[in-house]
């Protein structure tokens, strides 16, 4: 396929990811303001951090909702949902029902992008695939780059929701053209068969390759979501850092993300997905070391935040290339299991945060996703001779 021709869907789908992104991504280094916005103690950091991951765990059903109502009204269905949340969490009376909105809007997240994965997948051969991951990726790092100074922003105006209603009205107009560009590629469509299968299912949980990408996902996802979390409050701490700045700091980390997806979009198919993937997270486990030892002033402590974020953003872009062809008769149940394992370990490592930084410092947290990563590297070397190791594979 012409590289016109799929130029447009991949702006849409760029665009529309970024607006779920951002609410998704932003949020978290403010976590404990927006508890405190409602009076609640900031242990119940560790709980609204699960209730943004809680939902992913139901993204194998992306693919059953797929043949139920076809692609277009899957997509359809949850971005109706992602969209009415957003615009009702300014009216969310207690921690309790804001925590349930940020579950839906997981939902929401978790139902729609193993479609636009599996779309992308269908109008882009697979030699050409980690190039066209890596340009949707970037989805991801804007959504910090501009989601996190905003939400900064708005923490200290004292209004945390303008950003979900910001991002939700930018969703219903990106959605509208996502749907157009749909439309116009025949081959990325699917056509609803009212009945419910699980086909997809059997054959990703049969597939050795597929479930030793779970288990990688697993353990790559944990040690970023535990930084995540503990970086914001450990540099309040060791620097006094305002919410806005914050915000601005943890651009360094959106950049991070920009440059790790630019670069996968680059050189994943000119290495091989085989040695890029090992590779980003063999060094993803040195720089998350790195940073624990780096620290101890300001300015090396952000050069160890941007080592830690691109090399994960590196490994988990190419590892999307991959698993994007180990079983393609179930792409998005595929997509969604994966998104399922990326989930469910952020959910695990959010509640384990404070636990680790209380018990630690930034050393326990730090030291102990070391330690999941380089075990996922011995999962990426056993799991890539199952795939193709020349320049596509």
């Amino acid at each position: 396929m012409r590289s016109d021709s799929i130029a447009s869907p991949l702006a849409a789908i760029i665009a529309l990811r970024t607006a779920i992104n951002a609410v998704i991504r932003a949020p978290m280094p403010f976590l404990g303001a927006i508890a405190a916005a409602f009076g609640a103690a900031a242990a119940s950091v560790g709980w609204i951090g699960l209730a943004f991951s809680l939902a992913g765990v139901l993204s194998p059903l992306a693919g059953i909702l797929e043949v139920r109502l076809g692609r277009r009204g899957a997509a359809l269905a949850s971005m109706g949902l992602f969209v009415s949340v957003c615009m009702l969490l300014p009216f969310a009376p207690t921690l309790t029902v804001a925590a349930l909105g940020f579950v839906l809007l997981g939902v929401a997240k978790a139902l729609f992008e193993p479609q636009t994965l599996a779309f992308l997948s269908e109008i882009v051969p697979f030699e050409r695939r980690g190039m066209a991951v890596g340009l949707v990726e970037l989805s991801w790092a804007l959504a910090w780059i501009i989601g996190t100074p905003l939400m900064g922003w708005f923490v200290d105006l004292g209004r945390w929701w303008l950003l979900f209603v910001l991002m939700g009205a930018a969703a219903a107009v990106c959605t509208v053209i996502f749907l157009r560009m749909m439309n116009a590629h025949p081959v990325g469509r699917t056509t609803p068969t009212g009945g419910f299968s699980m086909d997809g299912v059997r054959a990703v949980l049969r597939s050795a390759p597929a479930r030793r990408m779970l288990l990688f996902s697993v353990l790559i996802s944990a040690p970023a979501q535990l930084t995540t979390l503990v970086y914001g409050p450990w540099m309040q701490q060791q620097f006094a850092l305002t919410p806005t700045l914050l915000g601005i700091t943890s651009i360094v980390i959106g950049l991070a993300d920009l440059l790790a997806e630019l670069a996968t979009a680059l050189f994943v198919d000119r290495l091989g997905k085989r040695t890029s993937l090992i590779l980003s997270t063999a060094l993803y486990a040195l720089a998350l070391a790195a940073f624990w030892l780096m620290a101890g002033q300001f300015v090396p402590a952000l050069l160890g935040l941007f080592l830690v974020f691109f090399f994960f953003e590196f490994a988990l872009v190419t590892s999307l290339a991959v698993h994007s062809e180990m079983v393609p008769s179930a792409r998005a149940t595929m997509a969604g299991f994966v998104a399922a394992s990326h989930n469910t370990s952020r959910m695990a490592a959010s509640l384990a945060a404070l636990p680790l930084f209380v018990a630690g410092s930034l050393a326990a947290p730090t030291l102990f996703g070391a330690g999941l990563i380089a075990v996922a590297t011995v999962v990426a070397i056993r799991m890539m001779p199952a795939m193709k190791s020349g320049k596509a594979g």
